[in-house]
């Protein structure tokens, strides 16, 4: 089973072509009707904290191909932990707050063969913007502006060349404004998003892609069967 899983993970590296590239996107998440799961909590002292909330669970999607239904969508923990230290800026209606780096991470629930680590997001530079006054605002990281990187016990992402992330923050518990120190008011807020990577895989690739998937869907089907017959 593990060498299976294995073959899988390879074969849905994402191979990007020398001449263009184009946004893929490979995934998004929402959380699971359980109140705020982000807070940003200004420390009073030029500097401000990005977390997590608790343990709530999300809806975890990932996009590729024929990805057997175990894989495509599943119940998720979410993590998150990052740091602001520079203050908020303006432009015209929308507040802009730099976030100087961070981990967010989404783990399986339920490991499959022991695995877990469904995406891991190491960042720096990403940008929280949205309108003043407004109860919404969005988190935006990419390698255009910082750093961003993926890793996956289920995907590859080796031969990728820049991945991006978007997070959208819903119903702030207090409308966007700047405070303390010139970094944003503290607030808490739910959190939906979508995750991409700057690769086209060539046609081979998607072949090895579809293949590798048929590989782990069969052994899906062949472990629901030894579980029915030991039942």
């Amino acid at each position: 089973m593990k060498t299976l899983i294995t073959a899988a993970a390879v074969a849905v590296s994402l191979v990007a072509t020398p001449c263009f590239a184009a946004a893929v996107t490979i995934g998004q998440f929402a959380q699971l009707g359980q109140p705020d799961s982000f807070r940003f909590k200004n420390n009073n002292n030029g500097t401000a904290t990005l977390t997590s909330i608790g343990t709530g669970q999300f809806d975890f999607d990932f996009w590729p191909a024929n990805l057997p239904a175990a894989l495509a969508s599943q119940n998720a923990f979410f993590s998150m932990i990052a740091t602001a230290n520079t203050p908020a800026a303006t432009s015209g209606p929308i507040i802009e707050q730099e976030v100087a780096s961070g981990t967010i991470a989404f783990t399986r629930v339920t490991p499959f063969n022991g695995l877990t680590n469904l995406l891991t997001i190491q960042f720096t530079n990403a940008q929280l913007w949205g309108p003043g006054g407004g109860r919404g605002l969005n988190l935006i990281g990419s390698d255009a502006a910082g750093t961003v990187t993926y890793t996956s016990d289920f995907l590859d992402f080796t031969n990728t060349i820049g991945q991006d992330f978007s997070i959208a923050l819903t119903g702030l518990s207090v409308p966007l404004q700047i405070g303390n120190g010139g970094l944003l008011k503290s607030f808490t807020a739910d959190i939906t998003g979508t995750l991409s990577v700057q690769a086209v895989p060539e046609p081979a690739t998607w072949a090895m892609m579809i293949i590798g998937f048929a590989g782990v869907g069969g052994a899906l089907r062949q472990r629901r069967r030894a579980t029915a017959l030991a039942a």
